[in-house]
């Protein structure tokens, strides 16, 4: 595949199969009927935007629509959508749609791909591929660093979406990177899950492992795609090292009425913006 055609399954995938006209801000109502999933089941989610390939999209509640015309005005491009400015313009808007006293959060995050050519693998002693024989003992070691629960992946559930890669030191995993389940499964895998014992870090294995499940994707034909919260520097550092090229923008708007909210299981990390 070329680079266009990099482009062209990450643009699908993004944006959830949904064929947009380049240069222009889309706007859409929040809701079942949405060509995205927006997480419309969230009751305190308000606003998503999706930034990539000269292409912008924006789903919100029907509350906002009246104020849909200050949104014609946000750039179409990933680089320009990542200014203070653009989360400045949908807090602005939320003020006039809801009471003084809600706390809004601006949830941001950073979307990447890796082609062939991007790709750059760290030979890091210890890697060790997620397989039926060692999963359960990965899973054990590693699991509750990944997810809230223990129970939220069994080891049917690291293995079935994609490759996944362990670091081992002492001969214990103390590092995991695998796939997520994704849209689009056949041509697109989704990188994540990645957890480095503390003890461990800064040591280059996020990078590592993020490479190589990457390359593992790549060589059953699949894109490998990679997000996080645009404030996780180790995160973002991780997949830009390992070759990941940024492509995309996602800001997601949820009004609470206290600062306790926790969304998604976590408090909102990147914007609070207090009335």
């Amino acid at each position: 595949m070329d680079t266009c055609e990099y482009e062209r399954i990450f643009t699908q995938y993004f944006f959830g199969g949904s064929e947009l006209a380049a240069d222009l801000v889309t706007l859409d109502a929040l809701g079942e009927q949405s060509p995205v999933d927006w997480l419309a089941g969230h009751p305190r989610l308000v606003l998503r935007m999706k930034a990539a390939q000269q292409r912008c999209l924006v789903a919100m509640s029907a509350a906002l629509q009246p104020h849909a015309t200050q949104l014609k005005c946000l750039p179409t491009t990933a680089e320009n959508c990542l200014a203070e400015d653009v989360e400045g313009l949908l807090g602005e808007m939320c003020r006039h749609v809801y009471p003084p006293d809600a706390v809004i959060y601006i949830v941001t995050e950073r979307n990447y791909y890796c082609t062939p050519t991007s790709l750059r693998l760290m030979n890091l002693e210890g890697m060790q591929r997620a397989t039926p024989d060692n999963v359960e003992e990965i899973r054990a070691a590693l699991i509750p660093g990944i997810a809230d629960k223990p129970e939220y992946l069994s080891g049917k559930d690291i293995l079935g979406y994609g490759p996944a890669f362990a670091w081992y030191q002492d001969r214990q995993p103390v590092g995991f990177a695998g796939t997520h389940a994704s849209f689009m499964r056949d041509s697109v895998g989704n990188v994540g899950m990645v957890f480095v014992k503390e003890a461990y870090r800064r040591r280059g294995a996020g990078t590592a492992l993020v490479a190589a499940v990457a390359d593992a994707l790549l060589a059953r034909g699949r894109l490998p795609v990679y997000g996080c919260f645009a404030n996780n520097i180790a995160s973002t550092h991780s997949a830009e090292k390992a070759g990941f090229l940024f492509a995309g923008f996602s800001c997601r708007v949820f009004v609470a009425d206290d600062m306790e909210v926790h969304i998604n299981g976590e408090k909102p990390i990147l914007s609070a913006l207090e009335g």
